[in-house]
């Protein structure tokens, strides 16, 4: 593209330089033709003769000669250069002032062409700096799994010292290279190896692009492992903090409630236990109402435990095609007095209407059951509920309310088993919800915003 006005320049100049030696040559030809014909005709010498019919063949002949070398010269140029040899050159000597001058334009191609394969070469290198600068592991490969470029984290991600072909990876993990390919353009995923005592988990991401006619797959990788353990360890804290504090709140009354049922049986004066004959109905109907207390706080701590269980034990899906619209519209029917009672507005939009997704019936429509339920508690007066398909192919339901809305602190912790906001809330809802759609290969996502509302949404494949 670069060196196009130099090649537009010399294929006018050779044009019309090559032009006018043919015209030159030719008129010189045809002089000689008739001044031969006239002497034929005159004398019909035979000396003469011989000499016109040689210099009629010379011309020819250097005629010819003419057009090939101009012809042999630019091939054997644009051959090399179609070969990337920058190195060819030519001999001036005896070539004539109209081949000097395309002797010097094919030069100042040829050196222009040089410096442009000196400049790429320099971007190249720059870039492969850049690569290898990254802890990223970056592969592109070919149809056939051939690696075409790589960088140096590649090799130390992997603990690989050679690397040619995607299949070399199954040294490290049978079927390798299959969960690398199966992986959607645009998409990512994690994927976890030992390698040697360590163990890592990458995290995949895959783009597609295309190069003369060729595709290829640009492959990148970076080991989240510790990234992982951090969020790990700190969703444990947070599920330690909420179950030590319901245990305790729990605990807590039940022993001062003991302490103080011993305190009735106790004579204050002697330090002894009462007799019978010296309780009184008070005295008994006190020690009854503690034990009720008792009893309450462990049914609580009971059915807090059985709620724990509900959230770690989730039946294994019946995959079915559940529409949408039908599910939508029998929740709804199920909330009716609630959104009555409450005035809250509620508006279902399903594009198209005949949407559906492939999942458990009884456990989407819970994760629905729980946003609306949490939606219509949010004190707003208008929720919406929408289902589409994404650019991706995915569909998206998403459950918006002009509520009360979030502060940031309770977005931190709202997916954490048994927090809540709520007087009376278990604080599962919304971690069930979540795990249901883990299973389900899909994700849940929340936005909030105080006094304005809050927008759940869930993405199925």
């Amino acid at each position: 593209m670069v060196a196009r006005p130099y090649i537009e320049k010399l294929k006018n100049m050779v044009y019309n330089k090559f032009t006018l030696g043919i015209i030159i040559r030719i008129l010189v030809l045809v002089i000689t033709i008739f001044v031969f014909a006239f002497l034929l005709y005159e004398y019909n010498d035979v000396l003469i003769n011989f000499n016109f019919a040689a210099l009629l063949i010379l011309e020819t002949y250097f005629l010819i000669r003419y057009v090939n070398r101009t012809n042999t010269i630019l091939t054997n140029f644009f051959i090399a250069v179609s070969n990337s040899d920058t190195m060819l050159s030519f001999k001036r000597k005896h070539a004539g002032k109209s081949f000097t001058t395309l002797y010097d334009q094919l030069d100042r191609i040829n050196n222009h062409v040089q410096q442009v394969k000196i400049d790429l070469n320099n971007q190249e290198n720059f870039n492969k700096l850049i690569i290898n600068q990254v802890n990223i592991g970056i592969i592109v490969i070919d149809d056939n799994g051939s690696v075409k470029l790589l960088n140096d984290a590649v090799f130390k991600l992997l603990d690989l010292q050679v690397f040619t072909h995607l299949k070399q990876l199954n040294k490290i993990l049978d079927g390798f290279d299959e969960l690398i390919l199966k992986i959607e353009p645009e998409s990512q995923k994690i994927i976890r190896v030992v390698i040697g005592n360590d163990i890592r988990q990458f995290l995949f991401r895959i783009n597609l692009y295309k190069q003369q006619s060729q595709m290829f797959r640009l492959i990148s990788f970076q080991d989240i492992k510790f990234e992982l353990d951090i969020k790990e360890m700190e969703s444990w804290q947070k599920l330690i903090r909420v179950l030590t504090h319901e245990i305790t709140n729990s605990i807590g009354p039940i022993n001062s409630t003991i302490d103080t049922i011993s305190n009735f049986f106790v004579d204050d004066t002697t330090v002894s236990n009462k007799t019978i004959g010296e309780l009184d109905q008070k005295v008994i109907d006190n020690a009854v109402k503690g034990i009720g207390i008792i009893k309450d706080r462990s049914v609580g701590l009971l059915n807090f435990v059985q709620k724990f269980r509900d959230l770690t034990l989730i039946p294994i899906p019946e995959i079915v095609e559940v529409g949408l619209k039908d599910l939508f519209e029998r929740v709804k029917l199920l909330f009716k007095e609630s959104l009555v009672d409450r005035k809250v507005e509620l508006n279902i939009k399903v594009e198209p209407e005949s949407l559906a997704i492939m999942g458990d019936k009884v456990m989407i429509e819970q994760v629905i059951i729980n946003l609306l339920k949490n939606a219509i508690e949010a004190g707003g007066e208008k929720i919406n509920i929408n289902a589409n398909r994404s650019i991706e192919d995915k569909v998206i339901v998403s459950i918006w309310d002009n509520g009360r809305g979030m502060e940031e602190d309770t977005l931190e912790n709202i997916f954490v088993p048994f927090f809540t906001t709520k007087q009376e809330g278990s604080g599962i809802g919304l971690s069930l919800s979540r795990e249901i759609m883990r299973i389900h290969k899909g994700s849940i996502s929340v936005s909030s915003t105080p006094g304005a509302g809050s927008k759940f949404e869930l993405f199925f494949k």
